[in-house]
């Protein structure tokens, strides 16, 4: 099913509030605020809960952003939402931001549309109320009946084999890491372990020539009768 062209024209409006600069894209920040203003709650933020970091840190650090960068291009590329990767500023020029297009922005919300139609009915009357849109000027609250009755199986059955594939190769990914992340440890672990030889063998050696000249020094005494 594809979006009805009253929902495309609501979340054209939605997207042009959010994208004030005219950019054509909305960076992770801006669509994690969207979210926010939604009345998601922070575990079900789909940027924030992207690290092990405090969903509510107001800071985060360039490890937390690449982090949460990482798992949402993974949920973009499930889901095949359209999107741009770009450098995040003061974190290097290598394209690792995801963010999303106008038309992924419609894809994606229309996707959790049709997965939980009265949940997300909620949600954009509270956002309509907060933004304040032309559309909300016209219509006052969003009625019920603007959405589908029910969710669509044919959408759910979708998510469900996306979340299965991300989390396969989420898991797949952690396992590398851990997997490079033992090898590390065990690399320097050899490492101290092939110093500590050489410092021991060091210590061998230095005693054996103290020993040596002893016993020379010892040898060269012309001791007296």
């Amino acid at each position: 099913m594809s979006p009805t062209p009253a929902y495309i024209n609501l979340a054209n409006e939605i997207f042009s509030y959010l994208d004030r600069g005219n950019t054509g894209i909305l960076v992770p920040e801006t669509l994690s605020q969207f979210l926010d203003d939604m009345g998601y709650a922070p575990k079900d933020n789909y940027w924030k809960n992207g690290s092990m970091a405090n969903l509510t840190v107001t800071n985060p650090s360039l490890q937390v952003l690449a982090e949460r960068d990482h798992a949402l291009n993974l949920i973009f590329s499930a889901f095949s939402v359209e999107h741009h990767l770009l450098p995040r500023p003061s974190a290097g020029l290598t394209p690792t931001m995801p963010a999303v297009t106008r038309k992924g922005f419609i894809d994606l919300t229309s996707m959790e549309i049709l997965t939980e139609p009265t949940p997300q009915w909620g949600y954009f009357v509270q956002l309509l109320r907060r933004y304040n849109l032309p559309s909300y000027q016209r219509w006052g609250e969003l009625p019920r009946s603007v959405l589908p009755p029910i969710p669509q199986q044919a959408m759910v059955d979708r998510i469900a084999n996306a979340v299965a594939a991300f989390t396969q190769k989420a898991n797949a990914e952690k396992a590398q890491v851990t997997q490079a992340q033992k090898e590390l440890a065990d690399l320097r672990q050899a490492q101290v372990n092939t110093m500590m030889g050489a410092q021991i063998a060091h210590q061998a050696t230095l005693e054996s020539i103290r020993q040596r000249a002893f016993m020379t020094t010892l040898n060269s005494i012309n001791f007296q009768p």
